[in-house]
């Protein structure tokens, strides 16, 4: 009898053993012995396929067949490729041997296009228009939102239709140019934007203030009148006298003589003109004894400085006072002294310390002072530009 127990608990055991291991390699549902499919539930997107597999055991005891409840939401093959076709829900089952397995699968159909009912946007500053979007197919079951976009706000704003969100209002702002874009699900679509505004003339910047004199250069540049007219201008530039001024057609002015000039630039049928003065530096040259021939006050001496016939002696602590009169500003002081290096001059001025036979003073002031540090120096001519 103790036996017999033992043969009886070693077969259920055993019997125990193989139905776990039936039950591991069981995947997805199971209508009875020896039908399996490997998925009970399958989701796709309109227009991808996947395939199910449907296991018969043992192996080859029935023929399988597939079907699909409804051909219109997906369709299933011999093989078990189940493609999505539209939107919807339904039930894809495998036959073997009088057993029926069953796959529930949806499909979604997400947005693939998106249209807009415009080409493009083209209006006047300060006016509105209307844009409308549609998106396709028409068997969309997949949430989605519209989202409108200005590529520049300075020049254009949207503001979608509380009412209707495939609507949306184009408001221009400023001249210029710019891209209207819209979002729907995955889907982005776009059109440009044109907002006009007219030309209505040229403006010329750059112009410099004050006095110009020979020698300057400056630069010009023409702008549009209004700042954001959309016209595009290639200015062609012009001097009305070159012997006074000249200008490149980048727009570089170089003053070459006194005088004046008209600047002008043309473009669209437009033009911008400005006149420019020219000044000429003057330059006065005198020996130190005919100093009573020039304007009052243009030149003075301090201490002990002595003219002479062709020369004036000069000595350490002597002072020489260059003045001009008001509106008039002194760019250049030349000195020549005697004997060729000789009895050189030396002297101190705001701009620093001057030690030669000759030198040169330059700078800009009404008023120029010179005090002599040499123990002595003899003078011979004096040469001085100014400007007015």
């Amino acid at each position: 009898m103790k036996k017999f127990i033992t043969i009886i608990s070693v077969m259920a055991a055993f019997a125990a053993a193989f139905t776990s291991c039936e039950k591991e390699e069981i995947v997805g549902t199971n209508d009875g012995d020896g039908l399996f499919l490997n998925k009970v539930e399958l989701t796709l997107v309109k227009g991808n396929a996947e395939t199910l597999v449907a296991t018969v055991t043992p192996k080859g005891a029935a023929s399988l067949t597939w079907n699909s409840a409804d051909g219109a939401v997906a369709t299933v093959d011999t093989k078990g490729v189940v493609t999505a076709v539209g939107a919807g829900e339904t039930v894809v089952t495998a036959t073997a041997g009088g057993r029926t397995v069953e796959c529930a699968v949806k499909v979604q159909s997400p947005v693939t296009s998106l249209t807009l009912d415009k080409t493009e946007v083209y209006i006047n500053k300060g006016e509105e228009t209307e844009v409308k979007a549609t998106v396709g197919p028409e068997d969309i079951n997949v949430p989605y939102v519209y989202t409108w976009t200005s590529s520049d706000e300075s020049i254009f704003t949207v503001t979608p239709d509380p009412e209707d969100a495939s609507k949306v209002v184009v408001k221009g702002l400023m001249g210029g140019f710019g891209t209207l874009y819209v979002q729907a699900g995955d889907v982005t679509s776009s059109i440009p934007v044109t907002i006009d505004v007219d030309l209505a003339g040229l403006v010329i910047t750059g112009a410099p203030t004050g006095k110009i004199y020979v020698g300057e250069v400056f630069q010009l540049a023409v702008v549009k009148d209004p700042i954001d007219a959309i016209d595009e201008i290639s200015p062609v530039w012009s001097s009305s006298d070159e012997s006074v001024v000249t200008v490149d057609q980048n727009g570089l002015v170089t003053t070459v003589g006194g005088g004046t000039a008209t600047i002008k630039v043309e473009s669209n049928g437009f033009e911008a003109t400005l006149d420019v003065t020219v000044n000429v530096l003057t330059t006065v040259s005198f020996y130190p004894n005919y100093v009573d021939y020039y304007p009052d006050n243009f030149l003075e001496f301090h201490s002990s400085f002595s003219p002479g016939a062709y020369y004036s002696y000069v000595r350490s602590g002597d002072m020489m006072k260059f003045q001009v009169d008001e509106g008039l500003v002194i760019t250049e002081i030349h000195i020549e002294t005697y004997g060729n290096g000789s009895y050189p001059l030396n002297a101190n001025v705001d701009t620093g310390s001057y030690n030669a036979s000759t030198f040169t003073w330059t700078g800009s002031s009404d008023s120029v002072t010179f005090t002599v540090t040499s123990s002595y120096s003899y003078i011979t001519k004096f040469t001085v530009t100014y400007k007015n």
